[in-house]
């Protein structure tokens, strides 16, 4: 809920707290005594109900970095067990972990689940190396961004080679997925 949908929540509850005190103690809107009365009280209830607002909104958001921190250390986990399934040319682990309508972009082109499976095969990884992982947390979705270090072939051509990486990751249910990712070549200039 945002700050305004908060605030008009707590005058409409104010307010008809208000008017039902006024029915209750026949206060009438004639009497300025009775009206000055019925704000105070109106006032000190709204500044009782605020207050445990920010209590309970402080709390809210330490429970959410809380659970940020705890789904970021997961991603990067997934992410660590992906490549390592990369490496191994592991069809099987990395068929358990893309879904389906996933989506691979290179500046080659694009490829599916399918398409990213078929070629598993055709890599001799010596090593891969994820440097400067990144993880950011929206929700239901995630970005996990890194420098990609490669050391092996592709059918027989040499592929060493550091890439930038980005995969968005999106939960469904209790589970994490990777739906796209994008890789570029980091220029040689610029290569550590």
């Amino acid at each position: 809920m945002n700050k305004t949908s908060l605030i008009l929540l707590i005058t409409v509850a104010a307010m008809t707290t208000v008017i039902a005190w006024a029915q209750q103690t026949r206060e009438t809107a004639s009497d300025p005594k009775a009206i000055a009365r019925l704000k105070v009280r109106g006032e000190q209830y709204t500044q009782g109900i605020l207050k445990e607002d920010a209590e309970s909104l402080s709390e809210t958001t330490a429970q959410v970095k809380s659970s940020n921190e705890k789904t970021k250390q997961l991603l990067a986990r997934l992410t660590r067990e992906w490549r390592d399934a990369d490496l191994h040319n592991d069809a099987n682990a990395i068929s358990r972990i893309i879904p389906d309508d996933y989506t691979f972009t290179a500046p080659g082109g694009s490829d599916n689940k399918v398409g990213y499976l078929a070629e598993i095969d055709k890599y001799a990884y010596e090593s891969i190396e994820d440097t400067d992982l990144a993880v950011r947390v929206y929700g239901n979705s995630a970005i996990v961004t890194s420098v990609l270090k490669i050391k092996g072939k592709y059918a027989g051509r040499d592929i060493s080679n550091q890439l930038r990486r980005m995969d968005v990751w999106v939960r469904n249910g209790n589970r994490w997925y990777p739906v796209a990712t994008q890789i570029a070549p980091v220029p040689k200039s610029l290569q550590k």
